[in-house]
């Protein structure tokens, strides 16, 4: 199946749209169960401790791990959507679908997802799993919108271009 440029930059904003949202709702929902449930987990601990009580612990808990993902949506993945995009209007169009990702992201990817089973397996907190997993989506919807972005710029450049 062949592909514009537009389509493939959308598609890829899809995918980590998609990836993003799912980890998102996963971070919440693991947040969730380590402050509502009766186990004591060692990050929402030392939160309380600083803050005055649990109730401001859990917003810094919501908070600090969905700022760092947008920071890293904003500072790296600005950067691989922009050499994603370069990469693809360099191809001539349409584009193969299977050619729409390089081997190294695709290896990029499958070693993330890796990262992620063992993070699962791992004895780490769901305080802090969580976290990590909010971050991460956070910064992934971010990244999404930046391709829809980059998409909707070059659809107007075409446009443009046209008159």
């Amino acid at each position: 199946m062949r592909i514009g440029y537009i389509s493939g930059i959308i598609i890829s904003g899809m995918i980590w749209l998609a990836i993003g949202c799912m980890l998102t709702f996963k971070g919440v929902f693991l947040l969730g169960s380590a402050i509502v449930g009766p186990e004591k987990y060692w990050l929402i601990e030392t939160l309380t401790r600083v803050c005055k009580n649990r109730d401001q612990a859990t917003m810094f808990l919501v908070f600090i791990p969905v700022f760092i993902g947008i920071l890293k949506g904003r500072l790296v993945l600005s950067k691989s959507v922009e050499k994603f995009v370069k990469r693809l209007l360099l191809k001539p169009s349409p584009i193969h679908l299977k050619d729409l990702f390089s081997r190294n992201y695709l290896i990029l990817i499958f070693s993330m997802m890796m990262l992620g089973v063992l993070i699962r397996f791992s004895p780490i907190g769901a305080d802090v799993r969580g976290s990590i997993d909010l971050a991460i989506g956070s910064a992934l919807v971010n990244g999404a919108f930046l391709y829809f972005k980059q998409a909707f710029f070059l659809k107007a450049e075409i446009a443009r271009r046209k008159k």
